[in-house]
């Protein structure tokens, strides 16, 4: 006896020249299905890639709102740029303020060293002055 698992192996391996003639398409029909599943289960084959297919309602749905998407980000991303080149300009403005701030300084304090110097030169000047003039003896009359 057959058990009923092992069944459908059984019938792909009767030889169709056993049975009724009117019963062979069938049998061979069933054999060639049974090794066609048999040959894709153990070797299958690579599958080819899918056709490009054509767009659907819900596929140009889910692109516009891709599209819609993509389309706040570059504007987000624009409005970012310019912000910061503004703030770039700004900062540029403000480091020429400070240069210039600087460079009026370093002349303001060039200018006052030279004067100090030049004070400080008439003063030595004066002090060799009365130097000299101190050194000198000068008679002091006297009184008799």
């Amino acid at each position: 006896m057959i058990s009923l698992k092992s069944l459908p192996m059984w019938l792909a391996t009767i030889d169709e020249r056993k049975v009724k003639p009117d019963t062979r398409p069938k049998l061979v029909r069933y054999q060639k299905e049974v090794a066609r599943v048999l040959t894709e289960h153990f070797f299958p084959s690579p599958r080819p890639a899918p056709e490009a297919r054509k767009l659907g309602l819900l596929d140009r749905l889910d692109l516009s709102l891709v599209v819609r998407n993509l389309d706040e980000i570059i504007t987000t991303g624009v409005l970012a740029v310019e912000s910061l080149k503004a703030d770039l300009a700004r900062a540029e403005e403000r480091l020429a303020a400070v240069r210039h701030e600087k460079v009026t300084k370093e002349r303001l304090l060039a200018e006052s060293r030279e004067e100090a110097a030049k004070k400080d030169a008439a003063a030595t000047s004066k002090s060799y002055i009365v130097q000299a003039l101190c050194r000198r003896t000068v008679p002091v009359p006297h009184a008799n």
